[in-house]
């Protein structure tokens, strides 16, 4: 519940921003919402062939550099447990495994959920 989190939103959401600043990946996403914007502010489309496939090419590079950008660094792969109702109820134990990093937002929702549980442990 949000109330019982309360006390702990001031220090999760600074350092998720300070995370998010830092961030390659959030930095992609925010200059697509910046090339959006934009696009949307001149509400014009080139008619002229070779400025459009100019700029698909343009558009083809960008998402290129990008992948391998986000290839090339290192993301965390998360520890998870593989908990079914079926385990708990023959009294199997937990199979270990990882998830690997998907994306930026999904990533920092794990941080902030690991930020949170680490908060809360240390409160007790």
């Amino acid at each position: 519940p949000v109330d019982e989190v309360g006390p702990c939103l001031g220090p999760l959401r600074l350092a998720s921003e300070r995370r998010v600043r830092a961030s390659p990946a959030f930095d992609f996403i925010r200059e697509d919402i910046a090339r959006a914007r934009r696009a949307l502010a001149e509400n014009a489309v080139s008619l002229d062939l070779g400025r459009r496939q100019a700029e698909q090419r343009a558009r083809e590079r960008r998402r290129a550099a990008r992948r391998e950008a986000l290839a090339a660094r290192e993301g965390p792969a998360w520890r998870c447990w593989d908990i079914t109702l079926e385990g708990i109820a023959a009294g199997r134990p937990p199979r270990a495994g990882t998830l690997p990093a998907s994306d930026a937002a999904y990533e920092e929702g794990l941080r902030v959920l690991a930020d949170l549980a680490g908060l809360e442990r240390a409160a007790r």
